[in-house]
Order: C-alpha cells, then structure tokens, then sequence
C-alpha cells in the first residue's frame, strides 16, 4: 500500500506559524519524525507531498526518510490558503494507484 502524507507550508504565512497547532514548532517536528519513522516501519511506500519550504525543513533539515518527495504543492495559490486542507484534495487527484493519506501527527 502506497501511503501518503502532506506538508504544505503556504498558509502558514511566517515561519512561527508554521507550528500547526502545536505548543511550538520543535513538537510539530518532533510528531512529523515520529510519525514518519513508525509508518517507514510498516510500509514500503512513504510519499511526501510538499512544497519548496516543506522540503528544506522536512527533508534537508531533520533528513526524514522518505521513499520520495514530491514538491507539486508549490502549483498551489495563495487563494487557495484559508482552506488549509485544500492541499489534501490537490494531492488525492495527483494519485494513480490506491493510497491511503496518513496525517503528520498519526503515530
């Protein structure tokens, strides 16, 4: 089974922003690398859906390992930043083979 997983900074116009919730940036990583250690366990397949920003801190920064990344969800505008789950939806068109989408804090 192929799993997917999105990281699209865009709405979080700053980079304090960026803590989707968390009390603080270093636990929203700290979740993503939790997460994404435990499904590499049990999947083959771990697609990260991102963009040019996402890419530098998830992978370049703390070196997650990904089977693949894939930045397209730099092709998303800025209209679409309200709906922070609109990237979701983008990605579910880009699939051609069944997936299932786990979110950065599932562990």
């Amino acid at each position: 089974m192929r799993i997917v997983q999105t990281f699209w900074t865009l709405p979080a116009k700053s980079l304090d922003a960026l803590a989707g919730g968390w009390p603080s940036k270093r636990y929203l990583f700290m979740s993503w690398a939790l997460s994404v250690l435990q499904l590499r366990q049990q999947y083959e397949e771990l697609v990260l859906y991102t963009d040019t920003r996402g890419h530098y801190w998830l992978i370049e920064q703390i070196g997650l390992p990904y089977t693949q990344v894939d930045c397209s969800l730099n092709e998303l505008s800025e209209a679409y930043t309200p709906i922070w789950s609109y990237c979701k939806l983008y990605v579910y068109g880009l699939q051609e083979a069944p997936f299932l989408l786990i979110d950065g804090d599932v562990v």
